[in-house]
């Protein structure tokens, strides 16, 4: 993620393993392009990013991705098989 015009603090300048935190994010990032911050994250698995901005804090979210409910379609064998209910 770019943050444009944004100075980083030499603090952040640096990667950050957070595979102990029980999420699928693995790795952090931070570094300064230009006058822009740019945040790298690395996660294991599908992940699903959400990230708003409230006030002066950024908030970036990771969940696994809505779980994909399948329905069989008709088959040739099944297609005018009337089905009672």
């Amino acid at each position: 993620m770019r943050f444009p015009d944004v100075r980083l603090p030499d603090l952040l300048h640096r990667r950050s393993d957070v595979r102990d935190f029980g999420t699928p994010v693995t790795e952090l990032r931070f570094a300064q392009k230009g006058r822009d911050a740019v945040l790298s994250v690395w996660a294991k698995g599908d992940w699903q990013p959400t990230a708003y901005q409230a006030d002066t804090t950024f908030v970036l979210e990771i969940a696994e991705p809505p779980k994909r409910r399948w329905t069989r379609l008709p088959t040739s064998s099944n297609r005018n098989t009337k089905v009672s209910g």
